[in-house]
């Protein structure tokens, strides 16, 4: 499974997208469509839109991908 471990997340960077989760328990408990989610962001983060949008258009559901294009252009 693809996850932001596979692209070499910060620890800020984790931090931002998880708070309080463990690394362990992140990988025992994600799914790989929030895997996608937590990719976009985290490239949404270092100001890659267009890989952002790679990554949460392959959740192929139209209601988070909504979902997280207002949450990141809202101010």
């Amino acid at each position: 499974m693809e996850t932001i471990f596979d692209h070499n997340v910060t620890p800020e960077e984790y931090f931002e997208l998880n708070r309080n989760i463990s690394r362990e328990t992140y990988l025992r408990l994600i799914t790989q469509k929030d895997a996608y989610v937590h990719l976009a962001y985290l490239y949404h983060m270092r100001g890659k839109k267009r890989k952002a949008k790679q990554y949460i258009e392959k959740t192929k559901d139209c209601n988070l991908i909504n979902s997280f294009w207002r949450t990141v252009n809202h101010p």
